[in-house]
């Protein structure tokens, strides 16, 4: 059996926060996928996407993206995994 994974899940007001381990990339990818399906049915999505050291550092990244494209979400998952990339080098 493998070694679970840990997901946190936050409720918080009329916000749902899923936070996972930038190692399991696989589980991202899915989740990333399943967004994509959810797109492909015919609902575009607007992410909010925020990266840096900690939310407070100055050197915080911050940008939304509207997809409405399955395509615009693949392209969009190819730069995250670049960003998880690049994120888990300052681990």
């Amino acid at each position: 059996m493998k070694e679970p994974r840990n997901v946190v899940i936050t409720i918080d007001g009329k916000a749902l926060t899923m936070e996972l381990d930038l190692k399991d990339e696989e589980l991202i990818e899915l989740l990333v996928n399943a967004l994509a399906l959810f797109v492909k049915k015919g609902s575009p999505i607007k992410v909010f996407q925020a990266y840096g050291r900690s939310l407070s550092s100055s050197s915080t990244t911050i940008m939304t993206k509207i997809m409405s494209k399955v395509e615009q979400v693949v392209e969009w998952r190819d730069e995250l995994k670049k960003v998880i990339s690049s994120q888990k080098g300052k681990l």
